[in-house]
């Protein structure tokens, strides 16, 4: 999670997943950002979705948002998915960086 400070900085909370409860995290994901965008008026077309698996990336677009992947652990080399992301970062701090230049 990331938290935008008045003072231009960011802090970053990454959220650790259990990969046994990725499905079901991944299923409200979906209904979250779907939620989201039903109570907040937010357009999923300017939201992200940032994980380091072919996975998340697929979820982010099942999600209808822009996708940013993580080159970290599985750095998108997973194959699950047949997918590419919207935008390719070495670690999280860079995909702050994306997420600031959109926002």
């Amino acid at each position: 999670m990331f938290t935008f400070n008045p003072d231009d900085s960011v802090n970053v909370e990454p959220i650790i997943i259990d990969f046994q409860k990725r499905k079901e995290i991944e299923k409200r994901a979906i209904l979250f950002f779907t939620g989201l965008k039903r109570e907040a008026d937010t357009s999923l077309k300017k939201s992200f979705f940032i994980g380091n698996s072919t996975r998340d990336i697929q979820t982010g677009n099942n999600a209808k948002t822009k996708t940013i992947l993580v080159e970290t652990w599985y750095a998108g080399k997973d194959r699950e998915y047949d997918v590419r992301a919207d935008f390719k970062v070495k670690n999280l701090p860079a995909a702050v960086k994306v997420v600031k230049r959109y926002v």
